[in-house]
């Protein structure tokens, strides 16, 4: 009997029925690993493959092409590849809404790294917020090892979002003259009893304020970022490095002759007669500057 020229020797099958085997075995195996321990608790088959692929290699799961699987459980690719996108990212895998630029572990990196500044009395700005979180995003994006950068606005959202407050930079001297409205107005009751107790005169009622010009670093005038309960301070002067001015008045209008207080450079005539303060008086503070307990 004649063979079919154009037939297929039997040898030349064996291989591909030999490599069609070996498939079908791994498939049954990752069907088995799929439906034990963890991932059998899984009611998402999404969520299952999801996590079989995130772990095959370490856990020695058949490395099996998605397709087959997809087709094999009825899950969507495309929401595969998005739930398995966020998981990779650090994010959980219930998480609905859009990914946001920070997982939760990058998130309190970045909010500690601006509260430890704001702690430090030196507030950090958006852009020293962009540099970090970059910094952070990097070790699991390779792109921003190559100069990209997040986008300061996703930033500064994300910022704002976990309550972190953007106001323009203090010295800590600014911040501790800060007074909230219930000490200003415990301040006036106090003033009001003690006229009425003990007399006093409009002319024994003194109002002094004190302001200071800087005179060796310029104070910033940039926003910088810090938790609601710290103050947005920044680098202050070096020490002795302003003039205090003072001036005072009393409550029926009489003003009192003003004075300043210097740093030890200018206490010489001559540098006060630079600075136009020779017709004001003038002494020598060893902390530099007016407190509450030297004032």
């Amino acid at each position: 009997m004649l063979r079919n020229p154009l037939a297929i020797p039997d040898l030349l099958l064996l291989p591909v029925t030999i490599s069609h085997l070996a498939r079908g075995k791994k498939i049954e195996e990752a069907k088995k690993n799929l439906s034990s321990g963890e991932l059998g608790t899984m009611t998402s088959s999404t969520k299952r493959l999801v996590y079989y692929y995130q772990d095959h290699v370490k856990n020695r799961n058949p490395d099996i092409p998605k397709r087959v699987l997809f087709r094999e459980y009825g899950v969507n690719p495309q929401h595969f590849y998005d739930k398995n996108r966020k998981v990779m990212n650090g994010f959980p895998y219930e998480h609905n809404t859009k990914c946001p630029i920070l997982n939760d572990n990058e998130g309190k990196e970045l909010l500690e790294y601006i509260r430890g500044n704001a702690e430090m009395r030196s507030c950090v700005t958006l852009p020293d917020n962009v540099t970090k979180a970059t910094e952070i995003v990097a070790r699991r994006k390779m792109i921003y090892h190559f100069g990209e950068e997040l986008n300061k606005y996703s930033v500064k959202d994300w910022c704002i979002a976990h309550g972190i407050c953007f106001d323009k930079a203090m010295t800590e001297y600014k911040a501790l003259a800060l007074s909230d409205q219930e000490s200003i107005q415990k301040m006036f009751d106090n003033i009001r009893m003690l006229m009425e107790r003990y007399n006093y005169s409009p002319s024994l009622i003194l109002n002094m304020d004190e302001s200071w010009v800087a005179t060796e670093k310029k104070v910033s005038s940039h926003v910088v970022t810090h938790p609601p309960d710290l103050p947005p301070i920044t680098h202050a002067t070096v020490d002795g490095a302003h003039i205090t001015l003072i001036g005072c008045i009393s409550m029926n209008g009489e003003v009192v002759t003003p004075t300043y207080i210097v740093p030890s450079p200018l206490k010489s005539k001559l540098l006060r007669q630079n600075k136009a303060l020779l017709l004001i008086l003038c002494s020598k503070h060893l902390l530099q500057f007016l407190t509450h307990e030297h004032s």
